[in-house]
């Protein structure tokens, strides 16, 4: 008969799903999700998650996805574009946000005004930086 063997190794991986949450961060991503849903004014806002490497700012942000996902199934209404973006392998600024204006764009392929206008801000961009391939 073979021993089972115990591993007290736990992945890297961010979790997805609430049924995956060992560390209890569902109910900080579920207030943090009804907080943003629930945010009316015409400004726009910033919401910043900071932590340690491994500390699980993905997986929080997975969470958030979630729930806003689901409160928004709940109240019947249309979920908000959510865009994942990770700029860390990117050299300079003019680069950061072209690719985040690209991302954006093809996340918002219905809306051809908003897309006009980035695509505008996008090779004035690319013009003053001097960058001339993505």
């Amino acid at each position: 008969m073979e021993e089972e063997t115990i591993s007290y190794m736990v992945s890297d991986v961010p979790i997805e799903q609430v049924s995956e949450d060992l560390f209890n961060f569902t109910e900080l991503a579920e207030k943090t999700a009804t907080h943003i849903l629930s945010y009316t004014k015409p400004e726009s806002f910033v919401l910043g998650v900071t932590g340690t490497w491994g500390a699980g700012k993905s997986s929080l942000l997975n969470l958030m996805e979630v729930a806003i996902t689901e409160n928004c199934r709940q109240r019947n209404v249309k979920e908000p574009v959510t865009i994942k973006y990770s700029p860390w392998l990117l050299s300079n600024r003019g680069e950061m946000l072209a690719n985040f204006l690209l991302l954006l764009c093809s996340r918002l392929s219905d809306d051809t005004s908003t897309n006009f206008f980035l695509f505008k801000y996008f090779e004035k961009l690319k013009s003053e930086s001097g960058i001339t391939e993505f």
